[in-house]
């Protein structure tokens, strides 16, 4: 489980804030930077989770990244017109940060051999 703490949540807070100089550079008036940066800091806190799971900031700073720009292979797919890309890739992420964990931990709950890449149920670090 995730712990997340007081610092955390300012955490999320800073990211949302530090993008206010791009909305303004974008032209974005105050009534639509206020939506933008709640909008901001729930991607914050999914960072900050992110991070918290992996201990891994590159892996945050990827992520980030192709949320900006998804690459060709998410953005070429008709369906994905629009912001669909991003959400697609940002659904990906959290099925793999949560979906793999939970489904390895129902298969080990009800013992029905769902290792996926760990010998007796036990994590190797390398």
């Amino acid at each position: 489980m995730v712990a997340f703490g007081r610092g955390d949540s300012d955490l999320a807070g800073v990211f949302a804030l530090s993008h206010i100089p791009n909305r303004l550079y974008l032209g974005m008036s105050l009534d639509q930077i206020a939506p933008d940066l709640l909008l901001l800091l729930g991607w914050g806190f999914l960072y900050t989770i992110i991070y918290l799971r992996t201990d891994n900031l590159f892996l945050v700073v990827g992520v980030h990244a192709l949320g900006n720009a998804p690459s060709t292979l998410f953005a070429t797919a008709p369906v994905f017109a629009g912001g669909g890309a991003s959400l697609f890739m940002y659904a990906l992420v959290v099925l793999l940060l949560f979906g793999v964990p939970m489904l390895r931990a129902y298969g080990q709950r009800f013992r029905l051999g769902l290792d996926y890449g760990t010998q007796e149920g036990r994590r190797e670090y390398v």
